[in-house]
């Protein structure tokens, strides 16, 4: 019986951590956006800034594919839903374009595009922080 029990609890604390990593999921990619774009404002190293971009297009195409608590009950192809996609749409197209601006070498132009993105940010989070 306590291999029962034991067995139990196993299958109970991995069920837990899928479901709290899950969770954990939007939170870490915002986490992992802010950091890069203090990265993003602060360098003057290509190298360093691609670096950074790079991070935050990955991930904002992870956080797209969250659900965030104030959509929780929306359908998936909902207007709030699509609305939400779309505002990381806009986010990596700004990263893309910055990307782009840091493989020209044209650094003091890829780090202005940095208060685009925290336009973007302040736009959807309003709607759905």
């Amino acid at each position: 019986m306590s291999k029962n029990i034991l067995a139990l609890l196993v299958v109970s604390v991995c069920a837990f951590g899928a479901v709290t990593a899950s969770a954990a999921g939007l939170s870490d990619n915002m986490k992992t956006l802010g950091a890069n774009l203090q990265v993003v404002e602060k360098t003057n190293d290509a190298a360093e800034l691609k670096n950074a971009l790079s991070q935050m297009r990955t991930a904002a195409l992870s956080a797209k594919e969250e659900t965030p608590a104030k959509l929780k009950d929306k359908a998936a192809d909902s207007a709030e839903m699509k609305d939400y996609h779309h505002g990381y749409d806009v986010l990596v197209g700004q990263i893309d374009d910055a990307l782009k601006l840091t493989e020209e070498g044209k650094i003091a132009q890829a780090k202005a595009m940095a208060e685009q993105f925290k336009v973007t940010r302040g736009e959807y989070h309003k709607k759905y922080r």
